[in-house]
C-alpha cells in the first residue's frame, strides 16, 4: 500500500486539478497548466520514492531520452528523465513531460535500442496527453 499511495496522490492532484473548471478536453488545457500540473505530481513521486545518485546511469537515461524528445513533436515540453532507485520493473510519464524509469527495469534492458524504445513509449504518452486524456473520463 505504501507504494501506491504517491499514485494515489497523484490521481487525486490531478482530478482536482482538472475538475475545477479547468476544460473538459485534455487538448484545451494550457500548456503552463499542463506542466504545473506534471511538477506538482512530480513532486509528490519524488517526495516518495528514492532518486537514483548513479550519475552514469541517471546520463544515460537523460541522454538517450534527450534526443528521442528532441524529435518527437512537443518541443514545449521541458522532459526530464530521472531514475527511480527501486527494484520495481516499471517506468512511467506525468502531464508535462516528466519521465521516471525504475532502476528493476533498466537493469533488465539489455542495451541503448531497447532503453530507446521504452523512452519513446513514455514520451509518446506525454505527446498525447493520455495522463490527462485519463481524468477526461
Amino acid at each position: 500500500m505504501n507504494r501506491i499511495r504517491p499514485l494515489i496522490a497523484v490521481a487525486i492532484l490531478l482530478g482536482a486539478v482538472l475538475s475545477r473548471g479547468a476544460p473538459a478536453s485534455a487538448d484545451l488545457l494550457p500548456l503552463d497548466a499542463e506542466i504545473s500540473i506534471g511538477r506538482e505530481a512530480a513532486q509528490i513521486i519524488e517526495d516518495q520514492y528514492p532518486i537514483s545518485t548513479d550519475a552514469i546511469l541517471a546520463a544515460r537515461v537523460q541522454r538517450i531520452g534527450r534526443r528521442i524528445a528532441g524529435v518527437c513533436g512537443r518541443p514545449d515540453l521541458p522532459f526530464s528523465f530521472k531514475v527511480i532507485d527501486t527494484p520495481d520493473i516499471n517506468a512511467f510519464c506525468l502531464p508535462g513531460g516528466f519521465v521516471y524509469v525504475f532502476r528493476g527495469l533498466l537493469q533488465g534492458v539489455p542495451d541503448d535500442d531497447a532503453l530507446a524504445f521504452i523512452l519513446a513509449h513514455e514520451i509518446a504518452h506525454a505527446v498525447h496527453r493520455h495522463a490527462l486524456r485519463q481524468f477526461e473520463k
